[in-house]
């Protein structure tokens, strides 16, 4: 009977087909490992072939699969849980933050509502502001 591994990365979902690997044991590997994947300090940990990019493995001739020795996984990025009663936002990438502000309008969630600045607030140093519901 087979154990079923489960990957450290937080909210990893299961997947049969995919391979799992150890943790590095080389200390400033490892921690590299650890900080790009937000885990706890361990070596005991393993990391599902998600996390890597194909080009970062090597077939053997006996069909296992390996994982290089220079490979990093992808950086893994931690989203903080919503607070309870708190309305979910959804973010804004910088270019189209920084495109706003240069059109001399910026909308920004408060609230449940949206608070819009116009182009006075940059020029005058005073935030001018008009409450739009949502």
């Amino acid at each position: 009977m087979s154990t079923i591994r489960k990957c450290a990365v937080k909210n990893c979902v299961y997947d049969e087909s995919v391979t799992y690997h150890r943790i590095p044991k080389d200390f400033a590997t490892r921690n590299d490992w650890l900080n790009l994947l937000c885990l706890p300090p361990t070596t005991s940990n393993r990391v599902c072939s998600k996390h890597f990019n194909p080009l970062d493995f090597v077939v053997k001739d006996d069909g296992h699969i390996w994982l290089k020795k220079n490979a990093y996984p992808f950086p893994v990025i931690i989203t903080p849980e919503p607070f309870e009663n708190e309305v979910e936002v959804e973010y804004t990438p910088l270019k189209y933050l920084l495109q706003a502000v240069a059109c001399g309008m910026l909308v920004l969630p408060l609230n449940q509502s949206t608070t819009v600045f116009d182009d006075h607030w940059m020029s005058s140093g005073t935030t001018k502001a008009a409450q739009v519901g949502v």
